[in-house]
C-alpha cells in the first residue's frame, strides 16, 4: 500500500475512514464479471451494478479513482 501523501486540502480517506486507520488491516479484492457488456458498458447498467455492489462492500470507487494519486491505494 502506498503511504498517504498529497496536498493538505484533500481529505485523505478511503471508504470513509482515514488512511492511517486502514494500515495493518487485511484487504480484499472483488471482481464483478458480466458475461455480456453493452456498447454503453462504461455508463450503462453493468457499470451501475458494479458500482452498487462495490458500494455495498464498502469500496467507494469514485473517491478512489479521483484521489488515487494523492491518497491511499486500496
Amino acid at each position: 500500500m502506498k503511504p498517504c501523501s498529497g496536498p493538505t486540502r484533500v481529505k485523505r480517506t478511503v471508504g470513509g475512514e482515514p488512511c492511517s486507520r486502514l494500515r495493518g488491516r487485511d484487504h480484499a479484492l472483488a471482481v464483478v464479471w458480466f458475461p455480456q457488456v453493452s456498447i454503453v458498458g462504461v455508463t450503462g447498467p453493468e457499470a451501475r451494478w458494479a458500482g452498487y455492489l462495490l458500494n455495498l462492500a464498502g469500496v467507494y470507487v469514485i473517491t478512489h479513482w479521483l484521489y488515487r494519486d494523492v491518497g491511499c491505494a486500496i
